[in-house]
């Protein structure tokens, strides 16, 4: 399936769907249905110069630098080490799951959930691969606490 920048028109392959029979042909880019959609109204009229300049690029090189750190630490196989302290300190599936909660969820107060989230998804896939448990229970209560815990935070982000 190929679909032009905004997702207004899609050809799907198959027989009389190409574009020369295209429902929205005959109207004009103002009037397809996701030109409409109130998501897409405050991007009209934004030149490229005023969204290079809306972009926070403070953020962009925290979560890089986060990236880094996070490469170098896993190439010096620390998740492989604190993987092993942690499965010997909780030494349950439940308590590793009340601990990865509170510590995200805590870590997030403190701190922006993005950065935490970054951090500790390696950790918890090294500790799930050494203890040999299932990842989704433990990525979502990581993602979950670390949404909830940012709430408490001054550097919250209003999404979440």
């Amino acid at each position: 399936m190929t679909c032009d920048p905004l997702w207004t028109r899609c050809e799907a392959l198959g027989a009389g769907a190409g574009r020369d029979s295209n429902l929205w042909d005959h109207l004009h880019p103002d009037q397809w249905p996701a030109a409409q959609h109130p998501a897409i109204q405050p991007a009209r009229g934004v030149t490229p110069e005023r969204a290079y300049r809306a972009v926070n690029y403070d953020t962009i090189v925290l979560l890089l630098a986060m990236m880094i750190i996070s490469a170098y630490l896993y190439l010096a196989h620390f998740f492989e080490w604190a993987a092993d302290a942690v499965l010997e300190f909780s030494r349950t599936p439940q308590r590793l799951l009340l601990y990865l909660t509170l510590t995200s969820g805590i870590l997030s107060a403190l701190l922006v959930n993005d950065t935490i989230c970054l951090m500790l998804t390696l950790l918890v896939i090294a500790v799930i691969g050494r203890g040999k448990l299932p990842m989704l229970p433990y990525l979502i209560a990581l993602a979950t606490s670390a949404n909830i815990g940012s709430v408490a935070t001054l550097v919250a982000i209003p999404k979440t």
